[in-house]
């Protein structure tokens, strides 16, 4: 099949290289199976839509059945062969599809999700993604496309939902807690039923997670674990036909020996004995301690109510973080005002981003390496910050603009392609669709800026994609309106400053930095960012705690790791920082708050 979209547009695009489906029926071709071969540079995702079957990858062997997603990383050399089972009243039809996705956003998105939740996932068979991928399946090969920017409003989607249903199956401390089985099972599978494994899935020490679950469970951790091996690999033996060696290697055992004595030990018979006798080993949980509907996060926050309320409404308020992973985060909204003093644009920014100004009514000045651009209605600027540049308003009369701000990887390096592509000005119809998008947009990207909700991502990514295809005069030439008139600048990456983000750890060294007094620079930071009773200093260490919350929610690292990416000299300088302004340790942020993971 021919791409759907080049290579060169996959920096904006969600490519889909190549596709194919595959299908057995009536058991032909049981024996061959499906064979993948390496693709060079590609990353492959294998959906199993129906039947059941095993699949060889990289010296290990796992179950496939409808819901199960393969990722195959780009450049691998490990063959991969799929064959069907036989026998047991397994379904004699197997049916599976191969996507093969461009570099850029696409590999990027099946690459992060492989990292993040294994190369391996098994949702379950009534999983909404699963109708997803068979309507997926189904349009590609009918040929069912719609232009290169709907296909990738529609590639995103199914990334957006496969990452969302996978997030919903990441195991939370209180499901452990509770001894939720189904839970207990999956993540004992693929951690081996280590509690090591699951401290480092949850992201906290092995020491405080086990103290945890021995007082919820009032048992030894170790006990636990090694009695659900033992129940999980009986319920494999009484409910499934799979071969002793792939049911001692999903319990975490090393060999079938080992196996079948630590089962006959715990259980009384052997591995055979209890296939036969189609035998369930009793469950170890619930047991006595924590009941099932108390929260452990009760537990672990160790904090009053009011202070949780005064966390969660600061937070409501916070300064501007960035989200890690694959996001599309946008904020930003429509001003009106004028500047008493230039606005120095290398000074205001305490996160990278790129920004969208959209002038609708009145003019400004953008100054920049001594030329300066007066700003007038229709005229669009795109500018990295920070940016050693400034604006005014010398005409004293008030400037109404649309302002969008794009943060975090994704964003900021499509708009910045696009203006190397196309230029940093222009002069647009003020009625076009990227600035109605604008308008209708804006509210819910500053409301939710601090919350990961698809529906922003899918917004911010059509707002993308609408100004590209403005760009490029396809719109407009199709209604016979005014061709996007480029203004010539200088590539103003050129001049480009350092952020406070993750970079200057204060104001006095960035003062120096900058050739300035740290008095004269607190008065500027001050009078530019307009936080009340706040001083500069202060407005940085908020930044960074506030960062800190969210990859203690976002990501596995360590406290210690984000106490480092905060700045902070140690973890015993970060804890009582952050519990200053969150009212309790990050820890019990991370496990009161949920977590959702995306590195």
């Amino acid at each position: 099949m021919s791409p759907f979209v080049k290579a060169s547009d996959s920096r904006f695009l969600f490519a889909l290289i190549d596709s194919r489906m595959m299908a057995e029926k009536d058991g032909r071709n049981a024996k061959t199976g499906f064979a993948f071969s390496p693709v060079a540079g590609r990353v492959r995702q294998v959906i199993w839509l129906e039947g059941h079957g095993t699949i060889e990858m990289e010296r290990s062997r796992d179950v496939l059945a409808a819901g199960t997603v393969v990722t195959l990383p780009e450049n691998s050399v490990a063959g991969v062969k799929i064959r069907e089972q036989r026998g047991g009243g397994v379904s004699a039809r197997a049916c599976a599809m191969e996507l093969v996705w461009g570099e850029g956003l696409a590999g990027g998105y099946a690459d992060f999700l492989a990292k993040t939740f294994g190369k391996i996932v098994h949702l379950p068979g009534r999983s909404p993604v699963l109708r997803i991928a068979r309507e997926l399946a189904q349009s590609i090969h009918a040929g069912g496309r719609r232009g290169v920017e709907a296909d990738s409003m529609k590639f995103f989607s199914w990334f957006l939902h496969l990452h969302l249903a996978l997030l919903r199956l990441q195991p939370h401390v209180d499901e452990l807690a509770e001894g939720r089985l189904e839970t207990l099972f999956q993540e004992g599978e693929r951690h081996g039923y280590s509690i090591k494994g699951l401290a480092a899935c949850l992201g906290c020490k092995t020491a405080f997670l086990e103290k945890r679950l021995r007082q919820a469970w009032d048992a030894p951790v170790g006990r636990v674990l090694r009695e659900l091996r033992v129940c999980h690999a009986s319920r494999l033996l009484a409910e499934t036909r799979l071969p002793l060696e792939h049911v001692a290697r999903q319990c975490g055992f090393a060999s079938v020996p080992s196996f079948s004595f630590a089962f006959k030990r715990g259980s009384g018979l052997t591995p055979a004995e209890a296939r036969a006798k189609k035998f369930c080993h009793p469950s170890p949980l619930p047991l006595s301690g924590v009941p099932a509907h108390t929260k452990i996060s009760s537990i672990l926050t160790d904090t009053k109510s009011k202070k949780s309320a005064m966390a969660w409404a600061y937070a409501s308020s916070m300064p501007v973080v960035v989200w890690t992973g694959p996001y599309f985060q946008f904020d930003g909204g429509v001003i009106t005002g004028t500047y008493k003093a230039p606005f120095e644009l290398a000074l205001n920014a305490v996160t990278d981003s790129v920004n969208w100004i959209l002038t609708l009514k009145g003019e400004a000045v953008f100054e920049v390496a001594g030329r300066k651009l007066h700003v007038e209605p229709g005229m669009v600027l795109v500018y990295p910050q920070p940016l050693n540049a400034r604006w005014t308003t010398p005409s004293g009369h008030p400037w109404q603009r649309i302002w969008v701000a794009m943060r975090g990887e994704w964003a900021t390096e499509a708009m910045l392609a696009l203006a190397d592509e196309h230029g940093w000005a222009h002069r647009i119809p003020l009625g076009s669709r990227v600035a109605r998008l604008a308008r209708k947009w804006l509210p819910g990207w500053v409301q939710h800026r601090h919350e990961f909700l698809p529906e922003t991502s899918v917004a911010a990514y059509e707002w993308l994609l609408s100004w590209r295809g403005l760009l490029q005069g396809g719109n407009l030439k199709r209604r016979g309106e005014a061709v996007v008139e480029r203004i010539e600048m200088p590539n103003l990456r050129d001049f480009g400053s350092r952020s406070f983000f993750r970079r200057i750890k204060s104001i006095r060294s960035y003062a120096e930095e900058i050739g300035y007094s740290r008095s004269h620079l607190s008065r500027k930071l001050r009078q530019q960012w307009g936080k009340g009773h706040r001083m500069p200093g202060q407005v940085i260490r908020a930044q960074r705690l506030n960062q800190a919350a969210v990859e203690l929610r976002q990501t596995r690292l360590s406290v210690e790791e984000i106490a480092q990416r905060a700045q902070f000299a140690s973890a015993k300088c970060f804890i009582p920082a952050f519990k200053r302004e969150f009212g309790m340790t990050p820890l019990a942020w991370r496990f009161a708050h949920g977590q959702t993971f995306f590195a």
